[in-house]
């Protein structure tokens, strides 16, 4: 096997070399060609907007890294200076995010100096050209293309670039995000996302979305910590188009199933199943779910947009299906005390050994139990 960087991600940080996950080369070059695939959207739509910064300087007065200065992607990286993707927060310029959104001594995000630029995107003398190359890659990278790779990972390294991926495509190409509602959202993700609840990459991908966050303006963690998410969040959230694109996509479906923090309170579901073993993984899905959990409270307290979001049914259903499930392994576990000290097997993939991880939601789901018969359940 080869050692992947990205895998040892998701190893604990004081792992030896020989305790680092092992990719065989497939899921090495796999890992490869999506974050290929991903440098070649976003150089792409550089190329494009940057055309006529070489012919002219318009733009000599602004601050920061002008469109000419745009360095080449490195996939699966932090990319802040981009002038097109991402442009609610990278277009304002460099700098923390108080001076990208106007933010307060109290934390507070104003909506007035990030509205100047809420059509940026639509005002961008390069817009159409851009979404018509972002068109091209919706046209073969699809929803159901991203899912069924997904379904097929068995490596948090590959589940981690495909997401990725396909948060970029969500945020940036308006042709991929309708095809993506359309074909039922978030949904479909349930039955492979949830297995890796614990990947760090992962869960920021879908805090991302759910924050309206450019994906290409996050770094990497090896590990989650609340006080780095908070301070990165803090800095990147709200972005006005991204908020306005979600608005729309919230009005075009009405199933809070196939929303982002359905997804999300799956693997913080899964997580709390881990969390009752003594043992590294149940120690990282603890420290995971309570990293989320802090960062998701620190922007309610601070973020109009995430406050509203929390009284739609998008956040309400999954956030009581979510207690439902806490409380009903807490009753079996109460009814029969075995419950809780042996492990529920899960059926041996296909040439693989057997697990002893908890099942999840979307261990249930691929077996036909579905998660509103958990919760009918549970009500009863």
């Amino acid at each position: 096997g080869v050692s992947s960087s990205s895998a040892s991600s998701s190893s604990g940080g004081g792992a030896s070399a020989d305790m680092q996950e092992k990719l065989a080369p497939g899921a090495v070059a796999r890992v490869y060609l999506l974050r290929l695939l991903e440098e070649l959207v976003v150089d792409g739509v550089n190329e494009i907007v940057t055309d006529d910064a070489t012919k002219g300087a318009s733009h000599a007065d602004a601050e920061g890294p002008t469109e000419s200065s745009v360095e080449p992607h490195s996939g699966g990286g932090s990319s802040a200076g981009q002038s097109y993707l991402g442009t609610t927060a990278g277009m304002l310029g460099g700098g923390g995010g108080s001076s990208r959104r106007g933010k307060s001594a109290s934390g507070t995000i104003s909506n007035d100096p990030s509205s100047a630029h809420h059509h940026y995107h639509q005002n961008h003398p390069k817009h159409q050209e851009a979404q018509i190359f972002l068109s091209a890659f919706a046209g073969i990278l699809t929803p159901v293309w991203f899912a069924c790779i997904l379904e097929g990972c068995r490596e948090e390294a590959s589940a981690s670039a495909v997401l990725r991926l396909m948060i970029l495509m969500i945020q940036n190409s308006r042709k991929f995000a309708i095809s993506f509602e359309e074909a039922g959202g978030f949904a479909p993700l349930v039955l492979s996302i949830p297995k890796f609840s614990t990947c760090p990459s992962i869960i920021l991908s879908m805090l991302s979305h759910l924050l309206h966050a450019p994906i290409l303006h996050l770094p990497c963690f090896a590990a989650l910590d609340s006080k780095q998410l908070c301070e990165v969040f803090d800095a990147e959230s709200d972005a006005a188009d991204l908020i306005s694109d979600a608005q729309e996509s919230q009005r075009s479906h009405s199933d809070p199933s196939c929303g982002i923090f359905a997804l999300l309170a799956e693997c913080l579901g899964r997580n709390i199943q881990l969390a009752s073993f003594d043992d590294d993984t149940g120690k990282k899905a603890r420290n995971t779910n309570e990293a989320v959990l802090q960062l998701l409270s620190h922007r309610h307290a601070f973020s109009p947009s995430f406050q509203n979001f929390c009284r739609t049914p998008d956040f309400l259903e999954p956030l009581a299906q979510a207690l439902c499930l806490v409380h009903d392994e807490k009753l079996q576990k109460m009814l029969n005390p075995a419950f809780g000290e042996g492990l529920v097997p899960v059926a041996p993939e296909e040439g693989g050994e057997s697990s002893d991880e908890p099942s999840s939601h979307a261990d249930r789901a691929s077996s036909g139990e579905t998660s509103g018969g958990n919760m009918s359940r549970s009500g009863s």
